[in-house]
């Protein structure tokens, strides 16, 4: 049983350090559910690079790369009465 255990848990941790930033950015990406705050957003997703959306759309727009590969992928939250509405992949 005990070496069932571990080399379960070799697996789950090789399938975790394989995955790329960008999965891992998906993977946050999509934990964010309408109904959140921003700051449980902001819990999530503080990892990544933030920016505002147009003036005068509540918005929070996340990026896991800022050069390189798949650099111009981004994550778009829209909010509504500090609420989130939507959330958006935007890929590269």
């Amino acid at each position: 049983n005990g070496l069932i255990l571990i080399s379960f848990a070799a697996i789950v941790m090789a399938l975790y350090v394989a995955q790329s930033k960008r999965e891992r950015f998906l993977h946050d990406l999509y934990r964010v559910s309408p109904g959140m705050t921003r700051a449980e957003v902001e819990a999530i997703m503080s990892k990544y690079d933030r920016s505002e959306g147009q003036p005068g759309v509540e918005q929070s727009i996340f990026r896991h790369a800022l050069s390189g590969s798949r650099s111009a992928d981004f994550g778009v939250v829209t909010y509504e009465n500090k609420r989130v509405t939507t959330v958006e992949f935007l890929a590269d």
